[in-house]
């Protein structure tokens, strides 16, 4: 069967636990008879020496991937859970709980101070990953994108002009970490039968729509049906000037249907969708309870339940 050979991952026979010091304050309040409850948690975790697996070695050692310890990691937020009894009469019971969570976590270091760290899972398609480095939040997305000049312009390959894409993956600021999240839980009991929801909030996040760039690097996506007008990409030229007080402005006219490294070439950024917002009924069970003189049993119930059923 080809015989013996290494493993893709190296061994580490210097790994050592990870150590991480965790505060945590809060207060948890309840008034009229427990029928409302308000519990507030502030929390900030930093973990060091944290393992980082499966970051690439040299293929000289024999192996691939090596876990290595190094990071520091440190992640902070607040969570507010508010719960109570609207109605509670007449054999009918309803319980409300939310639960807010607003966290980030941050990258302090990286082993034997690598440039960054990803999962390579996440570079399934095209050229953006979850890579993370010191200073970034821990769900950051780095990628080969647009290159820029100090003042913010797009780089222009003054050849063809089109924009120019750095050869190394860097970040520009994206993050999938939700500014806060809201789970609301409704609970409704009668008699033998209960109903439970959970309706799920999210607020802010960064999201990689990587279907409509592969629709629109294939010319299959609505926005690639003017190939055929001419175009100019607003940026400056590359051409040794364009960190100087006069870069020279592009205007190199560009035909996509003719050039189709417009669409071929195109960085994911264009397609990151910033602050994404939902409202999403996570979960609905209903619950009825059956006469266990039936079936010669304890407690019996039977119940019908659905996920994730609009957004």
């Amino acid at each position: 069967g080809g015989g013996y050979g290494y493993g893709f991952t190296g061994p580490n026979l210097g790994l050592k636990p990870e150590f991480a010091i965790s505060k945590e304050i809060g207060t948890e309040l309840s008034w009229l008879n427990d029928r409302l409850g308000l519990d507030i948690t502030w929390y900030r975790k930093q973990t060091k020496d944290q393992i980082v697996n499966d970051i690439r070695g040299s293929y000289g050692t024999g192996y691939i991937l090596f876990n290595l310890n190094g990071a520091v990691t440190r992640n902070e937020g607040y969570e507010i859970v508010l719960r109570g009894t609207p109605w509670n009469r007449s054999g009918l019971t309803w319980d409300v709980m939310a639960n807010y969570n607003q966290a980030h976590g941050k990258v302090l270091a990286l082993p034997n101070e690598l440039p960054e760290s990803y999962v390579s899972d996440t570079w399934l398609y095209g050229n953006v990953r979850n890579g993370t480095a010191p200073g970034l939040s821990t769900m950051s997305l780095t990628g080969l994108y647009y290159i820029r000049n100090s003042a913010g312009d797009l780089l222009i390959d003054p050849t063809n002009g089109l924009p120019l894409r750095s050869s190394t993956f860097i970040d520009r600021g994206y993050d999938r970490q939700p500014k806060y999240t809201v789970g609301l839980t409704n609970t409704l009991r009668w008699r033998k039968a209960s109903l439970n929801f959970l309706l799920d909030f999210r607020r802010g996040g960064d999201v990689f729509n990587a279907t409509d760039h592969l629709l629109t690097v294939r010319g299959l996506a609505p926005r690639t049906t003017d190939r055929e007008r001419p175009r100019v990409i607003a940026g400056v030229l590359r051409d040794g000037k364009e960190n100087s007080a006069t870069p020279t402005r592009n205007n190199i006219v560009v035909i996509p249907a003719v050039q189709t490294l417009y669409y071929t070439n195109m960085s994911e950024e264009l397609f990151i969708e910033k602050n994404i917002n939902w409202v999403r009924l996570r979960d609905v069970k209903f619950r009825y309870e059956i006469p266990v003189k039936w079936l010669m049993a304890q407690e019996a119930s039977v119940f019908i339940t659905g996920t994730d059923l609009f957004l």
